[in-house]
């Protein structure tokens, strides 16, 4: 599926890169014993109930440690996520922090208004 995305490449490309440097820190953490660490990408195409559409990127993973809106919100500007929320910002995007279905246990990602 080929998905274009209203954002220039170099800003969707540090949004991609530093979403997926935070899974990939997130599971590299687990302990002994834990399950294997995993992390997803996902882009997906969304129409809301008004019929707008949307496109999206995904990153999720499976490391154990919480992650909410707010602490997103409260990280310093100039890296990792907060890079994320500054950019998603800039090209009237909508960051989105939420819970996933195992063997994943949260995703974070970014869609954007076509």
């Amino acid at each position: 599926m080929a998905l274009e995305f209203p954002v220039e490449e170099p800003a969707l490309a540090a949004i991609f890169a530093n979403l997926l440097r935070n899974a990939e820190a997130a599971v590299a953490v687990a302990g002994p014993g834990a399950p294997a660490p995993r992390v997803l990408i996902r882009l997906d195409r969304e129409r809301d109930v008004t019929g707008r559409q949307s496109v999206g990127l995904y990153v999720g993973d499976s490391a154990a440690a919480p992650l909410s809106m707010a602490d997103v919100e409260g990280r310093e500007s100039g890296r990792g996520l907060a890079i994320v929320r500054d950019l998603v910002r800039q090209w009237r995007g909508q960051l989105t922090v939420r819970p996933e279905l195992a063997p994943l246990t949260k995703v974070v990602g970014a869609s954007f208004p076509l």
